[in-house]
C-alpha cells in the first residue's frame, strides 16, 4: 500500500493527476469509492481482496469530469472496461492515469496500447463452478436459452442498480426507459 501512496503523491503533486479514484474504507468490513484531490488525504486509501467495485463507471460522470484529470486504481476487469469505454469513445486514455497494483508493485498504464497488452497479458480466470455454468449455457439449444434468460430476467423489478453500476451504460435517453426501444 505504500507504493500506492507514493504514486498517488507523486501524481497529485506533479499536476499529472487531478483527482485519485481508489478505494477507501467504508461501513463494518466494506471498502468504499473515494476521491483523493490532495496529497494529505492520500492515507485514506486502501488495497486488498475487498477491492472490486469496478470504479471506471465514475469516468463518465460529469462532476469527475469537472475536477480534471482522474488516476484510477484499477483490477484487471476494470482495465478491460477502461480498454472498451475508450474504444467506445467514451473516455481518452490520454486524460486518463491507470493505476494497476500487482503485489507490492503500483504499474502505471499510460496509454492505450499499454491497456490492451495488459488486458492481452491477463486473461479472465472464472472459478470452476461459473465454468460449468458457462458449459450448461452453451450446450442449451436457442430456443432452451431464450427460455433460461426470459426466467432469470422475469426477476428484475427496474430498481435499474444495473445502471448505476455498469461504467458501460452512458447513454443520456436510456433504452430502458423508452416505451418503444428502437
Amino acid at each position: 500500500m505504500q507504493a500506492l501512496h507514493q504514486k498517488a503523491i507523486e501524481l497529485l503533486e506533479s499536476g499529472r493527476a487531478n483527482v485519485i479514484i481508489g478505494y477507501g474504507e467504508g461501513s463494518g468490513e466494506k471498502v468504499r469509492p473515494v476521491f483523493i484531490r490532495h496529497p494529505a488525504d492520500v492515507a485514506q486509501l486502501v488495497w486488498d481482496q475487498r477491492c472490486r467495485q469496478n470504479l471506471a463507471v465514475y469516468l463518465g460522470k460529469p462532476e469527475i469530469k469537472r475536477m480534471g484529470t482522474p488516476a484510477i486504481v484499477t483490477t484487471p476487469v476494470v482495465v478491460r472496461s477502461l480498454v472498451q469505454l475508450i474504444a467506445e469513445r467514451q473516455i481518452k486514455s490520454s486524460d486518463l492515469v491507470t493505476l494497476v497494483i500487482e503485489g507490492a508493485a503500483v504499474a502505471e498504464l499510460a496509454d492505450n496500447a499499454s491497456l490492451e497488452k495488459y488486458v492481452a497479458s491477463h486473461p479472465i480466470v472464472f472459478p470452476p463452478h461459473v465454468n460449468k455454468e458457462i458449459e450448461t449455457l452453451a450446450a442449451m439449444s436457442v430456443e432452451e436459452r431464450f427460455t433460461f434468460w426470459q426466467e432469470e430476467l422475469s426477476r428484475c423489478f427496474k430498481c435499474y442498480a444495473c445502471r448505476s453500476s455498469c461504467p458501460l451504460c452512458y447513454c443520456e435517453r436510456c433504452v430502458t426507459e423508452c416505451n418503444q426501444p428502437q
